[in-house]
């Protein structure tokens, strides 16, 4: 942050980004396993406008849920997104104690369109959920919580890096839906099929106990960008606090304060860093990332450029779920990096994979982290390859 006061006036200008016109989604119809499900037209039809009437309905309903940014800076957010390439899109700022209202309404606006029974208690719960903010993959829409204690120890910088993390996520231009039924056909999930470089099958019902695939990247991205953002704007007197000797095993633009003491600023940060690490290694990665929001092409330029730090560093990367990704993994991020031997080898050493056990450099099947959900029928998936096609005719 600049040592001058940020304007109470400043908004993103998001008007253009709420009547600009798209074509429709895209719908894939799958079963709980994930494979394609058979239905009528006329079922098909049904779920699609239920889901589509919802996503109207709940964007409606939320312009009249408060929108708590005073004191942000939003001139600054946008100026910092668009520097980067990064397209501005609306969000939600809630304070911590309207989580269980808006809770509500999501489940209203559920049930009054058919799809009640797709409600998820545990996520408008403050004592189950602890994110900061989230993008949500049915509605398309972000959230962002305030927490004013942690504004008080680290500034107005920490609610504005988080709207900086999740507009990342929120500028993937994947629309493409899946929506799962059950035996009978009735919807039992729906949700984008990509999210930037993330498939979020790991929500819908054949992916429970499992993180999606590229989970670890899309997250390092959005926490790369969220410690630049830190890194531009925090004020010099805080950055002097922020643990100069790295204590906490990360540069201070991924640390906070919390209750005096320093802490890495989410459960992503050290995969931020680990990000920053390959990006100034590979410089063309930076611009991959930004591009993989919506091309097939930076989906594949990001793959290619990590694979050139080590081959099989991407495969492996894209299975590690980057909340156990903890100071330790930095070394091995180093030693991909600086050529050595061993560098990489031990990237997938994780409570899920103690050991760290690989195979020739990769993850063993049966210590994926990536793993099947506990189900007596293989499952088999095809998610991954309807995020891969939705891409085909993008550019």
């Amino acid at each position: 942050m600049s040592e001058s006061t940020p304007s109470n006036q400043a908004t993103i200008d998001v008007a253009s980004a709420e009547t600009q016109t798209h074509e429709p989604p895209n719908f894939h119809h799958v079963d709980e396993f994930g494979n394609t499900k058979q239905l009528s037209e006329a079922d098909k039809l049904a779920s699609e406008q239920a889901v589509s009437n919802f996503q109207e309905s709940f964007k409606l309903a939320l312009k009249e849920f408060p929108n708590h940014t005073e004191n942000l800076n939003l001139e600054r957010i946008n100026g910092f997104l668009e520097s980067h390439g990064i397209k501005s899109t609306p969000f939600q700022v809630i304070d911590d104690n309207e989580l269980p209202l808006l809770g509500e309404l999501y489940k209203q606006t559920l049930t009054d369109n058919g799809l009640g029974n797709l409600y998820a208690p545990e996520d408008f719960d403050p004592d189950k959920n602890t994110k900061k903010g989230w993008h949500d993959p049915l509605t398309g829409q972000t959230f962002v919580v305030r927490n004013h204690m942690r504004e008080i120890e680290n500034g107005p910088e920490f609610t504005e890096s988080i709207i900086v993390h999740e507009e990342f996520h929120a500028a993937s231009e994947h629309d493409d839906m899946v929506i799962a039924h059950d035996e009978e056909g009735n919807v039992i999930h729906a949700a984008k099929a990509r999210v930037g470089l993330m498939s979020p099958d790991k929500d819908l019902p054949f992916g429970k106990g499992r993180k999606a695939p590229n989970y670890f990247l899309e997250e390092a991205g959005a926490s790369y960008f969220e410690g630049q953002y830190k890194k531009e704007c925090t004020p010099t007197r805080l950055k002097s606090l922020l643990d100069p000797d790295r204590k906490a095993g990360v540069p201070y633009e991924y640390t906070n304060f919390e209750g005096g003491e320093v802490v890495v600023q989410n459960a992503y940060g050290t995969a931020g860093y680990a990000m920053e690490l390959m990006i100034d290694a590979r410089p063309g990665l930076l611009d991959a990332v930004v591009e993989s929001r919506r091309s097939a092409q930076g989906l594949r330029d990001v793959a290619r450029i990590i694979n050139d730090i080590k081959p099989g560093l991407y495969s492996a990367l894209s299975r590690i779920d980057p909340t156990l990704f903890h100071e330790e993994n930095l070394e091995i991020i180093r030693g991909a990096i600086e050529g050595r031997e061993d560098g990489g080898h031990e990237i997938l050493r994780t409570e899920n994979n103690p050991d760290g056990h690989v195979e020739d450099g990769f993850i063993s099947h049966r210590d994926r982290i990536t793993h099947r959900a506990a189900n007596p029928k293989r499952i088999k998936s095809r998610l991954g390859s309807i995020a891969r096609k939705a891409f085909q005719n993008s550019r």
